[in-house]
């Protein structure tokens, strides 16, 4: 005899969204005194809290250079394990 499970499973799954954000910073060194950089983030939203994922500071001095690359990644939907190779490979092309 065969037995087969007719019960049914819900699985319920929780939808977040994957956000690229930048974020201005101020430094200062010796060297070079104060400045400002802009860092670049992802986060997880879903509808009851934001949670960030990665987070790397200081990544270019160029405002709008920092936000071309996270509005990149927001329109391609990167995966956030890929942010610091993206990144990587965005500073030595800028």
């Amino acid at each position: 005899m065969i037995c087969k499970d007719t019960s049914t499973q819900t699985v319920r799954r929780r939808i977040a969204m994957i956000e690229y954000y930048t974020v201005k910073e101020s430094f200062y060194t010796e060297e070079v005194g104060s400045f400002t950089a802009y860092g670049i983030g992802v986060c997880e939203n879903d509808k009851s809290n934001r949670k960030t994922l990665e987070y790397i500071p200081n990544v270019f001095l160029d405002r709008q250079k920092a936000e071309r690359l996270a509005a990149m990644c927001n329109h391609l939907k990167l995966d956030p394990l890929h942010l610091f190779d993206v990144v990587e490979d965005a500073i030595s092309d800028f």
